[in-house]
């Protein structure tokens, strides 16, 4: 229940005197406001570059991705957990994907556009030549403050109608946390 969460954590804000326990909720605080929401307009026209260097609006590929689960999974060429989660996670993805009507979308943070483009082609077999876009640096900020990405690989969840489920899930794989969370997001979305 967010709207209770929001209620106490304004209670809590209220009480507490010590300035890095305040910081810290304020944080949670931020983090939470977005959960539920639809994208703000500025996220939506955030620009990325797909693999045949057109230049994307958020809005655009979410559109094209139709009435599913999207699950953002955030990650850098350079990035070793990164290609570690995605070839570990390949025969997962593929079977959550075709089985509860998901879409995995692959949104790099690298600076560099040949090494990117030359490790998704390396990662083909691994399902990553679909779905690949890269942030431009106009949209780096905004996306990365609105998801709140400190670090990565991370992962985030929106709804069928592109709200902002779950700004941080655990990696998607086999060990049955990820697809529990996704059980529940469909439950509600069946229930509401």
């Amino acid at each position: 229940d967010l709207d209770f969460l929001k209620k106490t954590l304004d209670i809590y804000l209220l009480q507490i005197k010590e300035a890095k326990y305040k910081e810290a909720l304020e944080q949670i605080k931020q983090k939470i406001a977005i959960l539920g929401s639809k994208l703000p307009q500025e996220v939506l026209l955030a620009t990325f570059i797909d693999l045949d260097g057109n230049s994307v609006t958020l809005e655009e590929i979410l559109k094209t991705k139709g009435y599913r689960v999207k699950v953002i999974d955030f990650w850098a060429s350079w990035c070793a957990p990164c290609i570690s989660e995605i070839k570990s996670s390949y025969q997962f993805r593929n079977k959550i994907s075709s089985k509860k009507n998901i879409e995995f979308l692959y949104f790099s943070i690298d600076e560099d556009q040949e090494k990117w483009k030359r490790k998704v082609t390396q990662l083909k077999e691994f399902g990553m030549d679909e779905n690949q876009y890269l942030m431009t640096v106009e949209t780096s900020a905004v996306i990365r403050d609105y998801f709140a990405i400190t670090s990565i690989p991370k992962y985030a969840i929106l709804n069928t109608i592109n709200e902002t489920i779950i700004g941080a899930i655990p990696p998607p794989n086999d060990s049955g946390d990820f697809e529990k969370l996704i059980d529940k997001i469909i439950n509600i979305k069946k229930h509401k």
